[in-house]
């Protein structure tokens, strides 16, 4: 879809939904959704450098601002069990 589109899998040794006791039981980097949320803020600053000049403290910087929060607010969240 949008960028490489290299996702990781999982293997079997490591355990992503454990029963709570591990505290580092993943990395959000290894999550599909993380990673997915990542090439659309490439896909999202790469078109965006189109827009008009006038836009770009506008609508250019709202919409990059809104895309970046997504992966941001899923790594933030990883640091809480």
């Amino acid at each position: 879809m949008f960028g490489s589109g290299c996702y990781y899998k999982m293997d079997e040794k490591k355990d992503v939904v454990g029963s709570g006791d591990e505290k580092d039981s993943y990395n959000y980097e290894d999550l599909i959704v993380w990673q997915k949320a990542m090439d659309l803020v490439e896909a999202v600053y790469l078109n965006s450098k189109n827009f008009p000049k006038s836009e770009a403290y506008g609508l250019t910087s709202q919409l990059r601002r809104a895309v970046l929060s997504v992966p941001l607010n899923i790594a933030g969240r990883s640091a809480y069990p």
